[in-house]
């Protein structure tokens, strides 16, 4: 990471900085070969923050990671929006998971945005007709044609 940042133009406490923050400072001198799969996905956010993004686009980030790594990449992408202003894309089938973290949800179906909605909204849809997000989704898969009103 340290060769790639310093291409970019980081300075030596920004390396610094974006290794504590994804929590790869003590494991900067292991190689990567050696890392852990959750070290890896850590590696690799803390790559994306080199070039002080606004926006991350995440697929599946928490795929294979145990349930410390996971509220890790929980909590690091709720700081680094808050304090960073950095506005995070994610894409996952772990809906559960997403309505901890996320504003608003885009549901898709065949490569078609379906509906798109506030976290607020969704919530009290599920809560009034007492179900589930992933019985939500799982409905609106079954006529993803039919208007669908939050």
């Amino acid at each position: 990471m340290k060769a790639k940042a310093m291409l970019c133009g980081a300075s030596n406490e920004e390396i610094v900085n974006i290794l504590k923050t994804v929590s790869l400072f003590e494991a900067a001198n292991k190689k990567v070969k050696n890392y852990s799969m959750g070290m890896k996905q850590r590696l690799a956010i803390g790559l994306a923050l080199i070039n002080k993004p606004k926006l991350i686009y995440f697929d599946e980030p928490i795929n294979g990671l145990d349930p410390q790594g996971i509220k890790w990449f929980r909590d690091l992408v709720l700081n680094l929006n808050k304090t960073e202003n950095i506005s995070f894309l994610i894409s996952s089938h772990i809906l559960s998971e997403l309505s901890l973290i996320a504003n608003e949800f885009g549901f898709m179906h065949n490569g078609q945005l379906i509906l798109t909605t506030t976290s607020h909204d969704l919530e009290d849809y599920c809560s009034k007709n007492n179900m589930t997000l992933e019985n939500f989704y799982f409905n609106l898969l079954q006529n993803p044609n039919k208007k669908v009103t939050l």
